[in-house]
């Protein structure tokens, strides 16, 4: 496992010796004297602290992805890259985002704004710009006419230039594994069951958007965690003739574009479940090994007779979705297992 201290910040490394891994990346970007990245709510909904997480997509091309900062811990960004709202402008030149918004008096207070530029900022460099991608940026005071209107302005553009730009046109590497303190980020399920096994009271994270709401809030959650989001066989997805597998630490918002309609379901399900920013790193085995009440998947899965996959010391076992769930959560799962599929 290697210690992978530093973390990518608007195009220069940071050292991470000495950071807090519960600490969200909201705060921590305070620390830097980072002010543009707003706490609003520290809970996820209201999209203030929103970030751009630089991500290596299954091609292995970057991508940008909206993200709540609040809710990420910094153990889990070693070797990662962030872009946040004081990396758009060129020198004295906005970046095209930032002047639409100008132009179209998009901003009063100010508080949300930098959130609404670095959701804009991510559909700009994809060419998604519609209403979804700010569905996930409160605003209280301006008014969303202005807003929209920034974005339909923007949506006749073309993807802006210059380095930002040119960064997505790079191939990515794959995170290596990294330990930050009692954090860990293993690569492999096997490297996963083994820290499990030499930290038992160690607590499985995966996209964050359920812990990162305790630990955003001081909560002492667990002495340790191993986090899931740098294991590539948890991103596989199969579409067989008669049955899909969804690989555990999938993010929800591939599942909306690669499983557009295969099930109705769940297309209609995943429109309205949490905003963008969650979606992006909340997973389907996270859902599942949290067992919220409010996890809206899980009825989906029990009407589609899902299997739930576990991994584990003692081998591999199958659970069906209408016995996974034992109370209020409380599932089948050892604690000792992770999820590693859903069929």
């Amino acid at each position: 496992m290697t210690a992978g201290h530093t973390i990518r910040l608007n195009g220069r490394d940071v050292a991470l010796a000495g950071t807090d891994p519960a600490e969200s990346l909201l705060r921590w970007l305070k620390r830097q004297h980072l002010h543009g990245t707003k706490e609003g709510c520290a809970d996820g909904d209201c999209g203030a602290c929103t970030v751009a997480l630089v991500e290596r997509d299954a091609a292995g091309a970057s991508r940008y992805r909206a993200v709540n900062s609040c809710l990420l811990p910094m153990g889990m960004l070693p070797g990662r890259e962030v872009v946040t709202v004081e990396g758009l402008a060129d020198g004295a030149s906005l970046h095209p985002v930032q002047q639409a918004l100008v132009d179209t008096g998009g901003s009063q207070c100010g508080y949300c704004t930098p959130g609404f530029v670095m959701s804009l900022f991510v559909g700009h460099a994809h060419g998604e710009l519609d209403d979804h991608a700010t569905e996930g940026n409160l605003c209280r005071c301006t008014g969303y006419a202005p807003i929209r209107a920034a974005t339909r302005a923007l949506a006749a553009q073309p993807p802006a230039g210059g380095h930002l730009q040119a960064a997505l046109a790079k191939p990515r590497a794959a995170l290596s594994a990294a330990s930050l303190a009692d954090f860990h980020n293993p690569v492999t399920v096997d490297e996963a069951l083994a820290l499990k096994a030499r930290h038992p009271q160690a607590r499985w994270i995966a996209g964050a958007t359920d812990l990162g709401v305790n630990l955003s809030h001081g909560e002492a959650v667990a002495q340790a965690f191993i986090a899931l989001d740098r294991i590539a066989s948890l991103q596989d997805l199969h579409i067989g003739a008669d049955a899909v597998t969804i690989g555990a630490g999938i993010p929800l918002t591939r599942l909306q574009v690669e499983l557009a309609g295969v099930f109705p379901a769940l297309d209609e399900m995943l429109r309205w479940f949490a905003a963008r920013q969650v979606r992006n790193r909340a997973t389907l085995g996270g859902n599942l090994g949290s067992a919220s009440p409010i996890g809206d998947l899980l009825p989906v899965l029990l009407a589609l007779d899902a299997t739930v996959h576990c991994q584990g010391p003692r081998g591999n076992r199958a659970l069906p979705i209408d016995s996974y769930f034992q109370g209020y959560r409380r599932t089948a799962r050892a604690d000792d297992e992770l999820i590693t599929a859903v069929t």
